[in-house]
């Protein structure tokens, strides 16, 4: 079954609704921006409503993204956020170690 997008009221937010998987009364939603980068059309998923996304928060991201574009400061990509987020989340858990080895005493 091809996948049907329903563009939103929001410039480069687009969704689809899922066949039978509900999220409250309604099916859910997975969203996804589309904008163009350095002359390519991309277009990266976000996720699904029952996850929290909704058509507002998906053009704050894809309005943050341009913005990150525009100014060359930042992420331009989700991939790119993602993967900032991953190595903090690492760096945190390595110094949550640390501390914890260094406060046993003998």
């Amino acid at each position: 079954m091809a996948v049907k997008w329903i563009s939103s009221k929001f410039r480069g937010v687009r969704f689809y609704e899922h066949s039978q998987r509900k999220h409250g009364v309604r099916f859910d939603k997975y969203f996804a921006i589309r904008y163009q980068l350095n002359g390519k059309r991309t277009e990266e998923g976000l996720g699904w409503a029952s996850d929290g996304w909704s058509e507002q928060k998906a053009a704050l991201e894809l309005a943050d993204l341009k913005e990150a574009a525009k100014k060359g400061s930042g992420p331009v990509r989700l991939k790119q956020k993602r993967e900032i987020a991953a190595t903090k989340r690492g760096a945190a858990e390595a110094a949550k170690k640390q501390q914890k080895r260094e406060s046993v005493t003998i």
